[in-house]
């Protein structure tokens, strides 16, 4: 899976690349039960070959201990709202356990491709 990370504020140490690979992990497994628990389901979702993940970290300007991660994909539309709580409530606890930030804020939204003008 092709993940792109931009930055406006790296965290600074060795947790950039311990995020970046337990996001990946974190999004294969959710993404591995979604086929599993709808097997009758359009299984494109594992069709999908162009880059799926776009995050980025954020601090707040005033100095707070503050992140916030958008995930963007290809694949979000086709997750059921209670998978997009399960995955926003385990990044949250993930983000919160590697970054100590108390109470990250998570997004997610659908990547759109960008136009060929």
């Amino acid at each position: 899976m092709d993940i792109t990370i931009k930055q406006t504020n790296s965290l600074g140490d060795d947790r950039e690349n311990e995020l970046c690979r337990r996001i990946t992990k974190l999004v294969m497994a959710t993404q591995k039960r979604l086929i599993k628990e709808n097997p009758y389901r359009d299984n494109s979702i594992s069709r999908i070959k162009e880059p799926d993940f776009d995050f980025q970290r954020l601090k707040r300007a005033d100095g707070e201990n503050h992140l916030s991660v958008t995930i963007c994909s290809h694949r979000i539309e086709k997750w059921d709202d209670g998978f997009k709580k399960s995955f926003q409530s385990n990044l949250r606890k993930l983000l919160t356990i590697i970054t100590g930030v108390k109470a990250p804020n998570v997004y997610l939204i659908k990547l759109v491709p960008k136009s060929s003008e």
